[in-house]
C-alpha cells in the first residue's frame, strides 16, 4: 500500500497535510524523539482538544510497534509519554461553569418549546427533558426507549400529598461523559416530556421503528421503517438541537446562555432545598460523579436554609462573648 501511495514528502507542517506525508512522517519510528512530537502538535494546532487526540494515535503507533517487536531488544521510552497537554484554566466557556437561568428565562424558554413543538420535531422534549432532569445534553441524546426507560408507577407522600413517581430512567455507563451508570426519576414534569415524545411517535409512525427517544428526522428510508425493519443506527439519532435553540434566544432576546446553564440551574436548585443536607444529598439527585466536582464547577455558593441556620447558630455561640462582656 505505502509501495503504490508513498508519501508526498512535504516539508510543512500544517492542516490538510497528512501526518503521513509531512516531515514527522518520513521519521523512523526508532529515531521518534518527544521534542520533534511536540514539535509537531505545537505547529499544527492551538487547540488543547486536537492535540490530545494527535498525541494519543502517535502513541498508538508508537505501542503498535512496540507489540510488534519494531524497537529491538531494548526499546525506548515512549516519547508522547513525555509530552504533557495542560488544559487552560480558562476559556470561553469558563463563564459558563456556575450560571444559571432566573425562573422568568425558564418559564420563557419552556413555552416557546411548547410554540414550536411541531415545528422542530423532537428537538423541544429534549430541551425540556435538559431542564426537568438537569443530565447533559450530549448523554440525553444517546437514550433508548427499550433499553434505558423503566416504567413503574408508585405514590410516595411528600408534605401531606401523594405524589406520583412513573419510574425511572437509567443511562448506562457507556454513554455517560463520567463513564459511570446513573439514573433519574420520572417525575410529574419529566412524564409530560416522555408523553409527548410519545405522541409523536403515534403521530410520525416512523419514529416507532426507531429505538432512540431523539430519533433524527433525516434518518434514510423513513418510509421503509416497519416491524422487522427498524434503524437503530447512529444516522438515525437526533444531534444536536441548535436551531431551536438560537431561534428562541433569539425570540426572548436571551444573550450570553447557554444549554450547559440547565445543568447548573438545576444543580443550584438541588442544593438549595430544605431536604438537602449536603452536597452529598445533591449529587444523587444531580448525577454528578463527585461532591469536588459539584462544588467547583457547577454550584453558584448560594447559602442555602441549612447552611443559614447553621451560620446563625455559630453567631449566637460568639454572642455570648459580647453579653459576657457586657456583664462584666
Amino acid at each position: 500500500l505505502f509501495k503504490k501511495f508513498p508519501a508526498k514528502e512535504f516539508d510543512e507542517i500544517a492542516f490538510g497535510i497528512s501526518v503521513y506525508d509531512s516531515p514527522l512522517g518520513q521519521s523512523d519510528i526508532l529515531d521518534l524523539d518527544d521534542f520533534e512530537c511536540r514539535n509537531y502538535l505545537n505547529t499544527l494546532t492551538k487547540s488543547v482538544g486536537t492535540k490530545k487526540v494527535i498525541k494519543e494515535s502517535l502513541s498508538a503507533v508508537w505501542k503498535h510497534a512496540l507489540r510488534e517487536q519494531m524497537l529491538g531488544k531494548k526499546p525506548p521510552q515512549n516519547p508522547l509519554a513525555l509530552i504533557k497537554i495542560e488544559v487552560p484554566t480558562h476559556s470561553a466557556w469558563t463563564k459558563y461553569n456556575t450560571a444559571e437561568f432566573t425562573q422568568d428565562q425558564l418559564n420563557g424558554i419552556y413555552w416557546k418549546c411548547e410554540d414550536y413543538r411541531d415545528e422542530y420535531l423532537f428537538q423541544p422534549e429534549l430541551i425540556e427533558l435538559n431542564m426537568f432532569c438537569g443530565r447533559r445534553k450530549e448523554t440525553l441524546l444517546h437514550l433508548n426507549w427499550d433499553r434505558d426507560v423503566v416504567w413503574d408507577q408508585q405514590e410516595i407522600i411528600k408534605d401531606g400529598k401523594k405524589v406520583t413517581i412513573y419510574g425511572q430512567v437509567n443511562i448506562p455507563a457507556f454513554i455517560n461523559k463520567t463513564k459511570k451508570p446513573d439514573k433519574f426519576m420520572i417525575t410529574h414534569n419529566i412524564n409530560l416530556v416522555l408523553q409527548s415524545l410519545l405522541r409523536q411517535r403515534e403521530i410520525h409512525s416512523w419514529s416507532k421503528y426507531v429505538g432512540w427517544m431523539f430519533p433524527s428526522v433525516r434518518t434514510p428510508n423513513k418510509h421503509q421503517l416497519r416491524k422487522g425493519n427498524e434503524n437503530n443506527e447512529e444516522e438515525s439519532r437526533m444531534k444536536d438541537v441548535r436551531g431551536l435553540w438560537d431561534r428562541i434566544c433569539k425570540d426572548l432576546e436571551l444573550k450570553d446562555v447557554a444549554m450547559k446553564m440547565f445543568r447548573n440551574t438545576f444543580t443550584n436548585k438541588a442544593n438549595e432545598t430544605e431536604e438537602s443536607k449536603s452536597s452529598y444529598d445533591t449529587i444523587t439527585i444531580t448525577g454528578h460523579a463527585e461532591t469536588d466536582t459539584l462544588e467547583s464547577s457547577y454550584l453558584n455558593k448560594k447559602f442555602s436554609p441549612v447552611s443559614k441556620s447553621i451560620a446563625t447558630s455559630i453567631d449566637e455561640e460568639y454572642s455570648n462573648i459580647i453579653k459576657i462582656r457586657k456583664i462584666k
